[in-house]
């Protein structure tokens, strides 16, 4: 057996949420075939807070000392240079025990959101603990420029990808052998959630039937909210729209999806749409899914889906804007797209061949190296203890934090360690406060003449 010089600690367990269960016990998966990975059983991370986070919390600067040393002990058993950690609950104290002990381990942590309350916090609580032996990845440009207006230290987040499996030596199916009779077939998968506005996708359903009468939407994925409560008054209005708008016979709710499941509603599509405008987007991996698939997409012009998406080419991105509080979607936009897209089969497959050609660019074999080059680099990096500003409000180091940018957040008297146990708000004012650090996801696209 080959002996591979980066060893990998991990978290072993598997995410609440199936579709970041799927995509992360793939890159785990892919990152074994490039490194040593060692499975870290959950027990082993809470026993280095004593079992129980928020009375560890409590104790807090007095608790740091012991977890460093028991951290050191980890380390030492599991024989780690480095662990991928992907709970972020979790990441900021790790690396709070790693720089109080001056501890030679790099982290590797990927940012999946930005914008979002919960996820801006962490990045907040993160920027005095990150240092160059840490690999932090970002998977769009437009995701590494919102953590650089909130702070400068995140110029050292890596720009690289999300990557994938793809299927070499698969052919693209015309349209004539694709499995689904007669219909023209529309999918929708991931979240179904406000911010990812299924309920703007179902408004411009409705007309998109009117114009290609053999249309079907096929929406996969769970329902996900602040509450129950709001799960279920999102889900009732889906209900509701669809019922008075006479879409029962042409609209489908698969629920999540995983394995062949899955593969049969890719396979059967026409058309991948994606309409999110969700703060705590970066990148957008069903689309990247829809590219192996050899899968044109509709999708807004947001945040990372501008560059993974090249307009006209293998899908088309439609307008969205954010001239008032919160972004929305040019439906007239999206609906013309649509149509062009499910009416024009030479269309479809031109732009069909190119996203399976492009899948490649994002293949784990091309993508993984480049991430371990990085690590390797990393852990050249001397060990360095670092203070913990535990006792100073975030408003008072200007130093650290782009305060221009934040200066709308209610949090700025809170400490970059005491911000990290706040509860989130979901105050419906959020994109209003956050819209200075991501204002710059909203794209005025409007699709590429084809």
């Amino acid at each position: 057996m080959k002996n591979l010089p980066v060893r990998i600690g991990y978290i072993g367990g598997q995410p609440q949420r199936i579709n970041e269960r799927a995509i992360d016990s793939q890159w785990i998966g892919y990152l074994g075939e490039h490194a040593e990975t060692v499975s870290i059983p959950p027990l082993s991370i809470m026993k280095l807070f004593g079992g129980a986070i928020e009375q560890w919390r409590r104790k807090l600067p007095g608790s740091i000392e012991g977890f460093a040393e028991r951290l050191r002990q980890l380390c030492a058993k599991y024989e780690i240079q480095a662990m991928y950690v992907n709970l972020p609950v979790l990441l900021p104290y790790l690396m709070m025990a790693r720089n109080e002990g001056g501890i030679k381990l790099s982290f590797l942590f990927i940012a999946h959101s930005v914008g979002s309350e919960f996820w801006l916090k962490q990045w907040i609580g993160i920027a005095p603990l990150l240092q160059q032996q840490d690999v932090l990845l970002t998977s769009s440009a437009s995701s590494r420029e919102a953590l650089l207006r909130l702070s400068p230290v995140y110029r050292h987040a890596k720009l690289i990808p999300l990557c994938i499996q793809t299927r070499e030596g698969a052919s693209i199916r015309s349209t004539a052998m694709r499995d689904h009779s007669s219909a023209r077939n529309m999918l929708a998968i991931g979240r179904i959630d406000p911010d990812k506005n299924i309920h703007v996708l179902l408004r411009c359903f409705a007309e998109i039937r009117r114009q290609v009468p053999d249309a079907h939407l096929y929406i996969a994925g769970e329902y996900t909210g602040a509450s129950a409560e709001a799960i279920d008054r999102y889900r009732s209005e889906l209900a509701a729209f669809i019922e008075n708008a006479c879409l029962s016979d042409c609209v489908s709710f698969t629920g999540p999806v995983i394995g062949e499941q899955k593969e049969q509603l890719f396979a059967q599509a026409d058309v991948l749409v994606n309409l999110s405008t969700d703060l705590g987007e970066t990148f957008g991996f069903n689309l990247l899914e829809a590219k192996t698939w050899g899968l044109p997409v509709v999708c807004t012009g947001w945040d990372g889906f501008c560059e993974l998406v090249a307009d006209g080419e293998d899908g088309i991105l439609t307008a969205c804007h954010w001239d008032g509080d919160s972004p929305t979607v040019d439906e007239a936009d999206v609906v013309q797209a649509c149509v062009r897209l499910l009416s024009d089969d030479v269309l479809r497959e031109r732009l069909a061949a190119n996203a399976w050609h492009r899948a490649r660019n994002y293949d784990y074999h091309m993508i993984m190296p480049q991430i371990i080059a990085e690590l390797e680099a990393a852990l050249e990096v001397p060990a360095a203890r670092r203070e913990i500003p535990f006792n100073t409000p975030i408003a008072e180091l200007d130093e650290l934090y782009e305060l221009s940018a934040l200066d709308r957040l209610p949090f700025l008297n809170e400490t970059p360690v005491s911000i990290l146990s706040l509860a989130d708000t979901h105050a419906p004012e959020w994109p209003s406060m956050v819209k200075p650090v991501v204002q710059h996801f909203a794209r005025r696209t409007s699709y590429a003449e084809l």
